[in-house]
């Protein structure tokens, strides 16, 4: 009788595949080195969920496109009303401080102005203590649930928000606070994107990371744009063109006020409503969870141990027992705990990088205090932007949407079609590396080309004579796009998979703190420039402020040892040298 061999193979094939099987079950059994383990299990798991997600309508499979959608689509919401809902503000703070049925309109912006800085307080401070947490908490229980809770309570204050002005004859102060109150409680604007952020991180290789958030950054670029587009196009197709508060200007700077607000005016916030019902169904019941269960598991664990570390052996035996329900509150209140990961504590770092541990920290602390900087003091250039057009060349509104225009669809361009292209050239023509365990050549090379890229456009800035001169600068400045999405994947890079949304969180936490203060700075330091006659200032600082960012990253290049040749075997190899030195 004939002997029977696996699928048809020769003995000898036989024996070859049964012995290189069970080498690779010894190996992921017994392997000691900690990165190792962690990359072949984060490795392992992520090859496991892609094979699941091809089984999966492409609806229903969780990738980049979902991520794009989502933040393309809410980010055009928010656009899509913003004009109106400035104009009904400022009808209803009018019909608030009216006297006799006539409106003072600087009362009405110190009731507006008194109403905004509220709403960016609480909008921003209740953000900061959630933020940290919301990030954690999405590493152990997934991304879906965080975001679509913050898309479902935004939708329901917009909902209230847009029936408060249907209803209202004044500002309703309190209300619309309250409003903006619920929905910061479940982290805001800023803490959702870097839950998007988090997600594509999730579904995507490393090498792949740079192109993919920039891909979700282009889109929600373009839902930015094209919002105010849409909204005059509603106007103009059902509002009759009204987009203006309907008050008859009269003597002594003063105006008459009507007692309603005038339907086309609702028009945009009807539609943003619309739009966000529909965002809100698509995040509840298609939107696709991004982390697998066992990457879900292994942060709650990693989360578990990382709390209950400690050298007594009686509290490492007390950290056994099943916890208390309150020192569960109390470690889920805990909203400041994911701030340690912006020290890089020991724990995250891995065998084979701890003879490098002090560089690394270095490394990560200075770059995620240079991102916050960086981010917190360009917060207002948009809008400093928009004001020097307009004070230095006097743009109307057609032209000051050219400009906006022109910034999103350029950085879009850039991070679609462009940055694909320049990855390609220096992985392919130049032959750099991709490293998997920190900062490389090509994150480099990414960095220091958007930060040139930028001193050149705001000397451009800052030397303008003409309109189109400043509509080039624009065009110039967001040729740098490309360089975010490299400094968040390069930061990626140093950290565990099973952090990611911690980080985020952490890092969105003490980036809203700075959004309170550095605005305030920043638009002082160009009102000062008005009246000194130096209305450029802020342009020259950004551009000093652009130089030694690229100054800083030739330091990190210089600390880590990095050059053209550096590689992942590399590295392992000086740790082995190391090692074998220190035994000797």
């Amino acid at each position: 009788m004939a002997d029977t061999h696996i699928g048809g193979l020769s003995p000898n094939e036989e024996r070859e595949f049964l012995l290189e099987t069970a080498v690779n079950d010894v190996y992921e059994a017994v392997i000691d080195d900690e990165e190792d383990e962690d990359l072949d299990e984060d490795a392992l798991w992520f090859k496991e969920e892609l094979a699941k997600h091809k089984t999966l309508h492409w609806i229903y499979r969780p990738s980049v496109l979902h991520a794009c959608f989502l933040g393309g689509v809410f980010c055009l919401s928010s656009t899509l009303s913003a004009g109106a809902e400035s104009v009904v503000l400022y009808q209803l703070s009018c019909n608030s401080v009216a006297i006799d049925g006539i409106c003072d309109p600087v009362e009405a912006q110190v009731l507006l102005s008194n109403y905004t800085q509220y709403s960016l307080i609480f909008d921003s401070l209740i953000p900061c203590l959630v933020s940290a947490k919301i990030g954690e908490l999405s590493d152990q229980y997934g991304r879906k649930i965080f975001i679509a809770l913050f898309v479902v309570a935004y939708t329901i204050q917009r909902i209230v928000t847009y029936y408060l002005f249907t209803r209202s004859t004044q500002l309703p102060f309190i209300p619309l606070i309250l409003a903006v109150i619920f929905s910061s409680l479940f982290g805001g604007v800023s803490s959702t994107i870097a839950l998007i952020q988090s997600y594509t991180t999730d579904v995507v290789e490393a090498h792949q990371r740079i192109f993919s958030i920039g891909l979700v950054q282009a889109a929600i670029m373009i839902g930015q744009g094209v919002g105010p587009v849409i909204a005059n196009l509603l106007i103009n197709i059902f509002g009759n063109g009204i987009d203006k508060i309907d008050v008859n200007i009269v003597p002594k700077n003063s105006a008459q006020v009507g007692t309603v607000v005038s339907p086309s005016q609702l028009i945009p916030l009807r539609a943003e409503v619309i739009v966000l019902i529909i965002v809100s169904i698509f995040t509840v019941f298609v939107f696709p969870e991004s982390r697998g269960e066992k990457a879900r598991s292994k942060s709650r664990s990693s989360s578990i141990a990382t709390t209950n570390k400690s050298n007594n052996v009686i509290d490492q035996l007390r950290a056994i027992e099943q916890p208390t329900v309150f020192e569960k509150v109390i470690r889920y209140m805990n909203i400041f705990k994911p701030l340690k990961l912006l020290t890089y504590p020991d724990s995250l770092i891995p065998q084979s990088q701890k003879h490098v541990a002090t560089r690394h920290r270095f490394v990560v602390i200075t770059m995620i205090s240079l991102t916050t900087i960086f981010v917190s003091t360009h917060l207002t250039l948009g809008q400093i932007l928009v004001q020097y057009s307009i004070f230095r060349f006097d743009m109307n509104t057609v032209q000051i949407g050219y400009l906006i225009t022109i910034l999103c669809c350029t950085a879009s361009f850039m991070l679609v079609v462009v940055s694909p292209i320049i990855l390609s050239i220096l992985k392919k023509y130049f032959k750099l590396n991709v490293l998997k365990k920190q900062l490389d050549m090509v994150d480099f090379c990414m960095i220091i080309w958007g930060r040139i890229i930028e001193i050149f456009s705001y000397i451009v800035l800052a030397s303008a004579k003409t309109t189109s001169q400043m509509y080039g600068a624009a065009a110039l400045l967001e040729v740098a796009a490309p360089t975010s999405p490299a400094v968040t994947s390069a930061l990626l890079k140093f950290f565990p998979s099973s952090k990611t949304g911690e980080l985020f969180g952490a890092i969105a936490m003490v980036q809203n703190v700075f959004n309170v203060f550095s605005p305030i700075a920043m638009m002082g330091l160009y009102k000062w420039g008005l009246r000194n006659d130096f209305s450029t200032v802020t342009f020259v600082l950004y551009a000093w402020m652009s130089a030694g960012y690229a100054a800083i990253y030739f330091l990190i290049k210089k600390v880590l040892r990095l050059n053209r040749y550096t590689n992942e075997e590399l590295l392992i190899r000086s740790n082995s040298e190391l090692s074998l030195a220190s035994s000797s």
